[in-house]
């Protein structure tokens, strides 16, 4: 102990701390005042900044753009109040371009004319890498359109402004018609390049005000904010006249339309689950009347549904011409549609997770059978269909997981998403196969 006190008094004796100050690696600023009374060489690099003393001070805001300049002085208050919390800010270099650097900062000790000491690190890389992650989370890479958890806070966002200032808003649900038979016969290249047209085509026919957003699949959903009836019915309109102008594809030109259900707010929900869910349960509607239509969510659609139960997720009539396997999706779609009917009457998540309970009980049975029948007759690509098999096994214990965290409407979403995708794309194949071994 009395050997290091010996070695700091020798320290101090022979060192100024001015130089030590001037030869650390990290940016040092000290700030009086709002002005910048001192800069390291470090912190002068950093900024593109020459600090000559005598000169003109500079205003610690100045090192920010203008729109960051009042969160600035914000924090210098929050620091001398006893925060250590550290701001990140763009700050403008010599050279034109823009740096995000992090500011820490606590008071000078013993001094009194309330002077900070602020040290800055350029943070630019992290902060590209933070946002590139962040897009990721919340944009479509396919589309660059928002993705379903973007539009999710969107649309919760929009609901409690639209509550709180008692204003209306709207929902369209939108499915493409056609867009299968294009998948399956010029391939999935094809199917993302028809998407993404179409993704452009919807931005074209909404206002700037509106959000487009893709769920997944061939499926996209519109925030019509505000909204009137005839504004979403003309925008729906404009929709269906966009979308099925011809796209060329491979040198050919494909027709895709789109089917579209409307649901507004506080009229048809005053829930983003709500609203969801009945949008969707029009849109289905729509396709039931001849597709290339649109639908509201109104008295006689939910009377008409309430009595005979007809909506459905997923239309009826895609069979894989065994008997056994269309059977088990036909009982696997009304697993789903009575949960959508379920959603729509307001059930709790513990009573969605039931039915979810008993959803994955089924489809364990229904891939069991499927897989008996690769084993019996020898069907080829039998082991990729089986690791098929475990993936969505996988999705749906995910999903049941995820029932608080994403919503019922975004459970409704993710199961159809997850039921459509196995029985078009999976049991195709296997159909074929079977039949072609005289299953039927």
């Amino acid at each position: 102990m009395a050997e290091r006190m010996v070695m700091r008094k020798s320290l101090e004796a022979t060192v100024e701390p001015a130089l030590v100050v001037d030869a650390c690696p990290a940016a040092i600023l000290v700030v009086m005042n709002e002005a910048v009374v001192f800069m390291n060489p470090s912190a002068q690099e950093l900024l593109g900044l020459d600090f000559l003393p005598g000169h003109a001070l500079l205003s610690v805001q100045a090192l920010t753009v203008p729109q960051e300049q009042a969160v600035m002085r914000q924090w210098l208050t929050s620091v001398r109040e006893g925060s250590r919390d550290p701001i990140t800010v763009r700050v403008p270099l010599s050279d034109g371009r823009l740096a995000h650097v992090r500011f820490s900062a606590q008071p000078l000790q013993g001094d009194r004319c309330g002077a900070l000491v602020l040290v800055a690190i350029d943070v630019t890389d992290t902060e590209r890498v933070r946002q590139q992650l962040q897009r990721l989370a919340f944009v479509d890479p396919l589309t660059d359109l928002p993705n379903r958890f973007l539009v999710l806070d969107r649309l919760t966002a929009t609901l409690r402004r639209a509550s709180r200032y008692h204003t209306s808003f709207a929902v369209l649900m939108i499915d493409l018609d056609g867009f299968k038979s294009v998948n399956d016969k010029f391939g999935h290249d094809a199917g993302d390049l028809v998407l993404r047209v179409v993704s452009q085509r919807l931005l074209t026919a909404v206002r700037e005000s509106d959000t487009v957003a893709r769920l997944g699949g061939d499926e996209f959903v519109v925030l019509l904010d505000p909204d009137r009836d005839e504004i979403a019915s003309q925008i729906a309109g404009r929709i269906i006249e966009q979308v099925g102008r011809p796209i060329e594809v491979a040198n050919q030109h494909v027709n895709i339309g789109a089917s579209i259900g409307i649901a507004s707010f506080p009229r048809e929900g005053d829930t983003v689950d709500e609203l969801l869910t009945k949008a969707d349960m029009a849109m289905y509607a729509s396709k039931s009347k001849g597709k290339g239509r649109w639908s509201i969510f109104d008295a006689p659609l939910r009377e008409r549904m309430s009595r005979d139960k007809t909506f459905v997720l997923w239309i009826p009539g895609h069979t894989v011409g065994v008997a056994v396997i269309d059977s088990q999706h036909e009982e696997l779609s009304a697993l789903i549609n009575a949960l959508a009917v379920a959603i729509a009457d307001g059930v709790d998540a513990a009573a969605v997770r039931s039915q979810v309970a008993a959803l994955a009980s089924y489809a364990n049975f229904h891939f069991d059978t499927e897989e008996q029948l690769m084993d019996e007759h020898k069907v080829p690509l039998a082991a990729a269909h089986k690791r098929e098999h475990r993936r969505l096994r996988e999705e749906l214990k995910v999903i049941d997981r995820n029932i608080e965290q994403q919503g019922l409407s975004l459970t409704l979403a993710s199961l159809k998403d997850w039921f459509v995708n196995h029985t078009r794309q999976s049991d195709d194949a296997l159909g074929r196969a079977l039949n072609l071994r005289g299953v039927r």
